[in-house]
Order: structure tokens, then sequence, then C-alpha cells
């Protein structure tokens, strides 16, 4: 909503009044920090697997295509075998068109298109099974139906790639239907579109909310899905997407909806009709408006905030300075600094279950469990590609129970069960958190590079942690400072500043900028270590494509700085250009 509320004002600010504002909103408006930053991990979790998946369809000679990573990772999922009938499925099967992707809770009766609600099954079990649930389907049947359940909890097992295949083996084998799903959901929306309503409508009377479904059902009869691909299929993969959601959305007719809306409450059992175009070059302008944009992204500025709070206490005034840090301080981990062996080293207790890879094995400081672990994993066959297979810390039994596999006896001989084990790590420059107390951080988020000429003219580095700043400004100092032996300040780098590579200053019109030119000389910063800075291409929204540019060190070489003369630049929530 903050950013939000920035766009808006801009758009007053260089339009005037707004007569119409259409919304399509999400249902994560109203969540907490914690909430927001587990859907981030969540969401860099999918990605990887995604890329993954990609590359393993291109080794199997498939498209990439949003369909065909869909039927690779639920045939994953399903440990490669169709959970309805037992069958198992081939690679060949499963691009043939042998195999359908099934809704476990029938997508008229639940309106659940999610992955959670999906698997594969052979296309003549999927005729026959219709539109019912396994257990409508399958529990006449009492011994079947116990065969099924009982395969069901093998297939669907979490793993590193789908730790939440378990999930989806209890709505598989669910007696009873929610039939309140949709309803549920549909009055979710319906809170968060009110609330978006009542925030827009102090500046605007008319303000409409419009459903994703019909945005992606219109952007696919506009044909203007393949503006940013080949397919008209729509990439999540170009941040301008949203773009194109927007125009969309825009030019969306109440009419559009209700017949919309008509055709998804049926089944979608029938054509749905052309809508006509906007108007008659409609596909063409977009193609050209949309080439030209320039994406705005938000800067990540870990700061600090000093606040002062007064009170009166017997007549007299107080005042209570507090200093909070806008940004995570450390990485999470608290560590104990120990010597082990003869070995400093900072430990730290883990879950049993984070260890996925042999070198993290390597970590473990007891040498009896690290032996048990190991024999467990040969047990199993080995290491998979440096990987702990599964089933090496726990196997679910029959009930959904994790089981242990790692025991150590106690004082009695007793086998008990391990569960969690201590870790050993190399820290460069940790930080104590106390004086009095064995708990070490490790400091390594950094805030910014300052890029800085020293007394001869020669550029020169200066990494600085969040750490460092905090500490700078709490004693009222300034976040950026020239290091002993600096002479001048060239610029300064953090995650998502904008500039523009490959470009002299000369060939930029500031006053009236060609934007054509401009988007192909366009990248963020995407990360930042010492002597190695990655740019990435404004338009990616993901970290795995090719469209990127890396600056090591300070020559005129291939990846030098002045090859690429970066220019600092500031994009505003509109997409216009400026320099910094």
């Amino acid at each position: 909503m903050f950013e939000l509320r920035k766009l808006v004002n801009e758009l007053i600010d260089e339009h005037g009044k707004i007569d119409e504002i259409k919304v399509e909103m999400a249902r994560d408006l109203k969540i907490s920090k914690s909430q927001r930053n587990k859907i981030r991990r969540e969401q860099k979790r999918l990605e990887k697997e995604n890329d993954r998946v990609k590359a393993r369809l291109l080794e199997e000679g498939q498209r990439i295509t949003h369909d065909n990573i869909l039927l690779y990772k639920l045939w994953e999922e399903c440990k490669r075998t169709c959970p309805y009938t037992g069958k198992p499925i081939s690679v060949t099967q499963l691009f043939s068109g042998e195999v359908q992707i099934e809704h476990i809770h029938p997508w008229s009766r639940s309106l659940n298109d999610s992955f959670s609600n999906k698997t594969l099954c052979y296309a003549d079990e999927n005729r026959k099974k219709g539109d019912k649930t396994p257990f409508e389907f399958y529990g006449s049947d009492e011994a079947n139906w116990s065969a099924i359940k009982e395969r069901a909890l093998k297939l669907f097992s979490d793993t590193k790639e789908y730790p939440n295949a378990y999930q989806k083996f209890k709505r598989f084998v669910q007696v009873k239907f929610d039939d309140d799903f949709s309803s549920r959901q549909l009055n979710d929306t319906r809170y968060i579109s009110k609330e978006a309503k009542n925030y827009l409508s102090r500046i605007c009377k008319n303000v409409i909310v419009s459903p994703g479904q019909a945005t992606s059902n219109l952007r696919h009869k506009w044909g203007m899905n393949n503006i940013l691909n080949d397919e008209n299929e729509k990439t999540r993969e170009d941040h301008r997407h949203h773009a194109i959601d927007a125009l969309v959305m825009a030019c969306t007719k109440v009419s559009y909806v209700q017949e919309l809306s008509k055709w998804n409450r049926y089944n979608r059992t029938y054509d749905l009709k052309n809508f006509p175009l906007p108007w008659e070059t409609f596909r063409k302008d977009a193609e050209v408006a949309v080439d030209k944009i320039l994406v705005s992204h938000k800067k990540v500025s870990n700061d600090i905030t000093v606040r002062t709070h007064k009170c009166e206490k017997n007549g007299k005034t107080h005042a209570n300075v507090g200093v909070a840090a806008r940004g995570q301080l450390h990485k999470e981990t608290v560590y104990g600094k120990r010597t082990f062996n003869g070995e400093e080293a900072f430990h730290v207790r883990k879950s049993i279950e984070s260890l996925t890879t042999e070198k993290q094995l390597d970590k473990v400081v007891d040498e009896s469990i690290k032996l048990l672990i190991r024999k467990r994993i040969q047990e199993l066959g080995g290491f998979v590609k440096g990987n702990i297979p599964a089933n090496t810390f726990f196997v679910v039994d029959e009930d959904g129970v994790k089981q242990p596999q790692i025991f150590l006896p106690n004082k009695n001989g007793a086998p008990v069960p391990v569960l969690k084990v201590r870790m050993k790590e190399n820290i460069g420059g940790a930080e104590k958190l106390k004086d009095k107390i064995n708990q070490w951080v490790n400091p390594r988020n950094n805030h910014h590079v300052l890029i800085y000429k020293d007394e001869k003219g020669n550029l020169k580095e200066d990494v600085v942690t969040f750490w460092t700043v905090v500490e700078r400004k709490r004693t009222g100092q300034s976040a950026y400072q020239l290091p002993i032996g600096g002479k001048e300040i060239v610029t300064t780098l953090h995650i998502n500043d904008m500039f523009l590579l490959g470009l002299n200053e000369d060939e930029i019109n500031w006053e009236n900028p060609d934007y054509e030119v401009l988007k192909e000389h366009l990248y963020r910063v995407q990360k930042l270590t010492s002597g190695d800075y990655f740019f990435r291409k404004h338009k990616s929204s993901t970290v795995t494509d090719n469209d990127y540019k890396q600056i090591r060190g300070f020559g005129e070489g291939k990846t030098g700085w002045f090859t690429f003369n970066p220019i600092k630049v500031k994009i505003s929530f509109s997409g216009k250009i400026e320099k910094v």
C-alpha cells in the first residue's frame, strides 16, 4: 500500500485529478512482516525449483512452457507413478497426452486451481472419475480404497524439492469435501477489495475492483501474452507483465466480466465468445509502449531510525532516545565460540533434517553422529550427486508419523533418537552480541559498496556492512565515509540501485531521453561482493537468465569498470529516468 500511495501521488502530480481507477488486488494485502518474509523465502525456493526443472526439460528435448514445467513437477512429486491406478509413468508417456493434469478436488466444485490441488492421472482413468473426489469415486470398495490410500501415502511423501507433498496426501484421502471453499475465497476477496477501494476512494470517486481471472482470460483473447514471449502464455520472468495486466484491466468492460463469470460458473463447457479489441491498433500500440518501459525497482535501503519519546513525570519532561535498525543487522543464526580438538570455530545446533549435502555433513562436530549418518546413507545406496538421500533421518509410517532413523545410546544403553546436531562454521569478522555472553553473529549483510579515488587517482572499493552503518549512524556519523587514503567518492552501490551500462554521458539527452536506447542499457544492482558486482537487466524478474553484466575490477578489460562506465540513475514510480 505504501508503494501504491507513492505511485498515485506521482501520477496526480503529473496528470492532475484521476477520473477512474481499476484495481486487481492480491489476497496477501494485510499480512504480517514474518508472513511476508515466509512468502518471499517460498517464492525464492520455487524459482530455484523451476530453474532446475527447466534444465531437465531441455535435457529431455522438451519445450519450456508453463504446462510442461507443471507436468514435470507433478510427475516428480508423485514419484513418477499414477496415484489413482498405481501404474508407472515414463517420461515419454508424460508428454504424449496419455497422462493428464488432474484436480484432486474437482475444479468445477472447489474453484481451486493451485498446485496443492493437482496431480497426474492416466487420461482413461480421469474420464471415468469425472467430477468426483478420490473418495467419492473409489470409497465404495473398501479394500481398493485402502490400497489406494496406502499407495498415495508412499507417493506423496515430503522431499526436499516437494516439502508439502504430505499435505496433498491428506487432501487426496479426504472423506468430506469442503463445499464452503468457493464462498470462503469469495469473502476473502470481497474484504480485501473493499479495503483497497476505500483507500483509493479518498482521491478518486470512481474506483472499480476487477477480478484477476477476467484479466487473465482477456489477456489471452487479445493476444497480449505473446508480447513478451513467442507463445500466447503469460510469462512472469519479465516484470513488464504487470504493465500488460494493468492495460488489459483498464480496457475491461463490465459486460466482459459478466460473460467471463458466466463461462466459469458453468465449468467452461462451451466456447467462450471473442471480445473485440478496445481499438483497431490496440495490440500493436501496446507492443510499442511496453517495449519502451523502464522498470522501477524498490530500493533496498537498510538504515536506522532514531526516535525520541517524551513523557511527563512529576511536572518534568523526560526524553528517551531509541535507535531502531531498519533491516537485518546480521545473519539470523547465533553461534557459540568453542575450541574442539584444538580447533577454534563457531558452533551452532541445527535440526538434523537441515542437513542436505555431504559438505554440510562434514561440518557436524560429533564424529560418532557423523559416522552413524554415513552408515545410514550407505544403507540407502550412498549420496545422490553429493546430496543426502531421502528418508535418511526419518521415515513416514502408515499413520503419517515421522519415525527417526538415527539413534545414540543413553547411559543405560537405551536408544535415543538424534534430532539435532552441532555444526561448526568459520566466520570472518564475527561480532559479539554482548560482552559477558558467548554469543556471536555473522554481520556479512553488506549495506553498500563505496567506490572512491585514492590520492593517486586510482579507483578503489570499500565494502561496508549494515552493522558498520548502524554503528556510524548511532554515534551521529555519516553512513558514507571515505576510508583512510581516500580522496573523492565516485559513487555508491546498493542492492537495486539503477545504472546505465555501456553508454557515455554525452550520448544521453537528459531533458528528452530516448527510452528506445536507454532500455537496452538499464540494469539494477543484483548482488555485491568484494571486487565483484552483478547487474541484472531492469526488466528481468528472475536471477537465472543470461541478461546480466558483471564488473570485476577497475580496469578496461572485458569486465572492467571503465568498459561499462556505470552511470547511476533514478527511475521514478511511473518509469521516468533522471541522473542521480
